[in-house]
């Protein structure tokens, strides 16, 4: 851990941080402590797409030395939250087209109405069971307003939803859509996956929350009745409107981040 640092020092910065509802527990290595810090400020505006993440910069700031930054930098690259450019070292990344995520949810659309057969023939019981406990669990969190819950048991639909095919092709092409970008990841994060931020642009109010668990109920209704043309028109309606939202939440981010122009030395 770092060591205690004066007023006004990294103890300073890391107050003002900006709280993010899927912040870690107290991190465990000066790695860890880094990691959450940039991460939060990346996903809040407060470091702007393109902007340079300086070693030492940060390294001075949080009070740590320089290698748990890097460290910390190039797990920020295998989320998707940091690039690497010649001349300039690491630079956070920036916002995705709305083309281009147009074009990521058409392919995700296409991909699971193509295997929209093998997924209501495929699904076990047991799946279809946790698929209905997790929006019961999302409809408690929506009562109890917490967002973290809500989340939890959200992502874990879609990834049920999304290997319910059972078809490995079809599974890797729409994991790899998966790895494109945070902003347009809906299964949540792992070691092997960037984590989902979907959520923060596209359903960051308990009004949008509610509108995307109506339509993930009616997708389990479906799935529960084996009714292939319920299933298809309740997947196809959701797409449609997650694509909508994500658009609209990164023409929102748009606006409240002022991308930094780049500054080739």
């Amino acid at each position: 851990m770092p060591p205690l640092p004066m007023a006004g020092g990294p103890a300073r910065y890391r107050e003002t941080i900006m709280t993010d509802i899927h912040s870690a527990q107290p991190p465990k290595t000066d790695c860890s402590y880094v990691y959450d810090c940039l991460r939060t400020d990346i996903l809040s505006g407060r470091i702007k797409p393109n902007e340079r993440l300086v070693e030492s910069h940060y390294a001075e700031k949080l009070g740590v030395s320089r290698t748990p930054v890097r460290e910390a930098l190039r797990l920020l690259q295998r989320d998707g939250l940091v690039d690497f450019q010649p001349k300039r070292g690491a630079t956070a990344r920036q916002l995705l087209r709305e083309s281009e995520v147009e074009e990521i949810f058409r392919l995700r659309r296409l991909i699971q109405l193509d295997c929209a057969p093998e997924t209501v023939a495929n699904l076990t019981a047991e799946e279809l069971r946790q698929m209905g406990a997790c929006n019961a669990a999302c409809r408690e969190a929506v009562e109890a307003d917490d967002a973290d819950t809500f989340f939890l048991h959200y992502d874990r639909f879609n990834l049920l939803l999304l290997e319910g095919c059972k078809l490995e092709m079809y599974i890797r092409m729409l994991m790899r859509l998966e790895h494109l970008d945070p902003i347009t990841s809906v299964v949540g994060g792992s070691e092997e996956r960037p984590a989902a931020q979907y959520r923060r642009i596209a359903i960051s109010t308990w009004e949008g929350r509610r509108r995307s668990l109506a339509e993930h109920e009616a997708i389990a209704d479906a799935l529960r009745r084996r009714d292939l043309p319920a299933y298809t028109e309740a997947l196809r309606r959701h797409t449609e409107s997650c694509d909508i939202a994500c658009r609209e939440g990164l023409r929102k981010l748009r606006g409240e981040w002022q991308e930094v122009p780049p500054e080739w030395e």
